[in-house]
């Protein structure tokens, strides 16, 4: 997996008013620009996913998105979340209030039904006693059971490092249309919600579930699920090498839009004010909250459909896609998303479209933007997840490099090493006789270092030359205030 790219997102392909809250957003919390992105796109999937289907052809799709970034600790993950998320939040919070009451009828209409129950129970057991025959209260009975009061529990749209089983009752229960949010998506990744991988890819195709267990049974039509998970890299490639296989292989990863960013850690510098206003954020919120206010927990959906214009602009972007999935093309090694990223242009598109509030068609310009956004997802799966088009030698030579480097600053010189001492003390790949040799001579073939022997030890020395250059290009790093 290559990690951190440096490609710079295509901010420019947001509608205007997205894109002011972006910046804004990056400028408050000096944050990378996809960490925003993620929770930007997450807030206006969970908003329109119940309102409206995007049609694309003869296809009719939902519009959710599952989104996932990989961040190290102290990205600022939880803050960007809560600030871009407030307007989902505080709509969970309105539906609790406004359905309080809801609990306290149920209690009574519970009790008034439990009175009646035993004033039944009791005339069957008085004809028994009689030796009359009880068989008459039979109907009255099975008519009584089919009306105990439905349990009722508060409205819950936003699950956070929940279980899979928990949020599928509370889709049937509670509320159709939910957000599945993880600022530490090490609790989702390696918990039970993954367990349910094939469950996840149903929600987003938009197809039906069925629960059977444990005398537990019930259909979930129509649900819609946003996913946005924010993970550090080190439990990410744990999940990758435990379940990544499953992961790819049944089409969960395929549907996720994911971007690992470089860190802005080390340049968040503050000049003057930090607490800036933010209308542009505030105006989303606004524009958040109006969507969310014809959620009423069923979902009734749109189809909001393509101009011809727009509707040509995809399908080129899906034809010029479809050619790369060939042998030897770009996307040749990561067929299994990009079979998907066309859809996830579509649905974008009409997320643009149901934001801005337009009516009729999807126009053109929402198509192009969604597709340079979906082109660069594109791009980051396949750097993260592809094949290596870098020869393994080549990787290897600079893994070493990097620890002699390490090496050369630490002693500030060189000295010969015992190439035992390397397989002992170096990078956990290379303690592979095979995988060291490669690095070793790809290293001294670029004159890098020079492998020699010191009596019948094996030795590498590294060039000085070479290594002093390296810190040469070595920007200083100012002291600290404190230190």
């Amino acid at each position: 997996m290559v990690l951190k790219n440096k490609r710079p997102f295509p901010t420019s392909n947001f509608p205007d008013p997205l894109r002011d809250v972006l910046f804004e957003v990056q400028l408050s919390f000096k944050c990378p620009i996809e960490l925003v992105v993620s929770s930007v796109l997450a807030a206006i999937s969970h908003a329109s996913q119940h309102a409206i289907n995007v049609k694309r052809g003869g296809l009719v799709s939902p519009v959710s998105l599952y989104l996932s970034l990989i961040a190290e600790s102290g990205e600022r993950k939880t803050a960007v979340d809560g600030a871009v998320m407030q307007a989902n939040r505080q709509h969970q919070k309105r539906l609790g209030e406004a359905t309080a009451n809801k609990g306290v009828s149920y209690e009574a209409s519970l009790a008034i039904w439990k009175a009646q129950y035993r004033g039944i129970h009791a005339r069957i057991n008085s004809a028994i006693r009689e030796g009359t025959d009880a068989n008459c209260y039979q109907e009255e009975l099975i008519v009584h059971l089919g009306k105990k009061p439905v349990e009722w529990s508060p409205p819950r749209i936003i699950y956070v490092d929940t279980n899979m089983e928990a949020m599928l009752e509370g889709l049937h229960q509670r509320w159709a249309s939910a957000l599945l949010i993880s600022a530490e998506g090490a609790t989702v990744f390696g918990g039970h919600a993954m367990r349910g991988m094939d469950k996840l890819n149903v929600l987003w195709d938009g197809g039906d579930l069925f629960k059977d267990r444990l005398g537990v049974s019930f259909a979930i039509h129509n649900a819609r699920l946003t996913s946005s998970i924010m993970i550090q890299e080190k439990p990410f490639l744990g999940f990758m090498e435990k379940r990544g296989g499953i992961a790819r292989g049944i089409g969960y990863l395929a549907r996720k839009l994911v971007a690992y960013p470089p860190s802005t850690q080390g340049t968040r510098f503050i000049y003057g004010s930090n607490t800036s206003p933010m209308p542009h954020l505030a105006l989303f919120h606004e524009r958040i909250s109006e969507m969310l206010s014809t959620d009423n927990g069923k979902n009734q959906f749109k189809e909001v459909e393509m101009s011809p214009e727009a509707y040509a602009c995809w399908m080129d972007f899906y034809n010029r896609t479809e050619v790369e999935l060939l042998d030897g093309r770009y996307l040749a090694d990561v067929r299994d998303f990009g079979s998907k990223i066309a859809e996830n242009a579509a649905r974008i598109a009409a997320l643009f479209h149901h934001y801005l509030g337009r009516d009729h068609y999807i126009q053109v310009d929402c198509v192009k933007n969604a597709c340079a956004i979906a082109h660069w997802y594109a791009c980051e799966f396949k750097d993260l997840f592809g094949q290596s088009q870098i020869p393994q030698e080549q990787i290897d030579a600079q893994m070493l490099e990097d620890w002699l480097w390490t090496l050369f600053r630490k002693h500030n010189n060189v000295f010969p090493l015992p190439k035992q001492r390397i397989r002992t003390y170096g990078p956990n790949q290379l303690r592979n006789a095979e995988r060291l040799n490669g690095a070793l001579w790809t290293l001294a073939s670029a004159g890098k270092v020079v492998i020699g022997k010191q009596g019948k030890t094996d030795v590498i020395l590294p060039v000085i030359s070479y290594f002093c250059s390296l810190q040469l290009q070595q920007q200083p790093i100012p002291p600290l205030p404190f230190c």
